[in-house]
């Protein structure tokens, strides 16, 4: 009874994380659906606002990250030890594993992984602070078979 118990609410706490990054990656996997279309190499701009502020996207790559890495890239310093303390038994900043991150002040942070069937391809971190909410805009390139977060402003 005690590991049902213990189970059921590990999976409420997932589904709780999951709003504004599985959000985002919904929007990502629309757009690269959209550019599979297209023949050749292909751009595509995608928008993203969450209806919070403030709010700090991260997108990891497949390498490992630290937190003093996140600071540096400007984090703030009590969401970046949320993101690694919430987040660190499921590997996020700690392994080798692509995944993207919206943490809020004061909230559990949101992720979600990119494991499976990779969506894009994110060469580096990728940090967006976004002190008084509103939207972001990222660049998808398709290159080949592969698509790429370029950009992100």
């Amino acid at each position: 009874m005690k590991n049902a118990v213990s189970l059921a609410i590990t999976f409420l706490l997932l589904a709780s994380c999951a709003d504004h990054a599985s959000s985002l990656r919904s929007k990502i996997e629309g757009a690269t659906s959209a550019m599979e279309q297209e023949n050749g190499d292909a751009t595509k701009t995608v928008t993203y606002a969450p209806t919070t502020k403030p709010y700090t996207i991260i997108f990891f790559p497949e390498r490992r990250v630290f937190e003093t890495e996140l600071i540096a890239r400007g984090v703030d310093p009590a969401i970046a030890k949320r993101v690694f303390h919430d987040l660190s038994r499921y590997g996020v900043g700690e392994k080798e594993r692509p995944m993207v991150v919206v943490a809020e002040p004061g909230k559990a942070p949101a992720f979600t992984s990119y494991y499976g069937r990779e969506i894009v391809t994110i060469d580096d971190l990728i940090v967006v602070n976004r002190p008084n909410g509103g939207e972001v805009q990222m660049t998808l390139q398709k290159r080949g078979d592969t698509y790429y977060l370029t950009d992100v402003h």
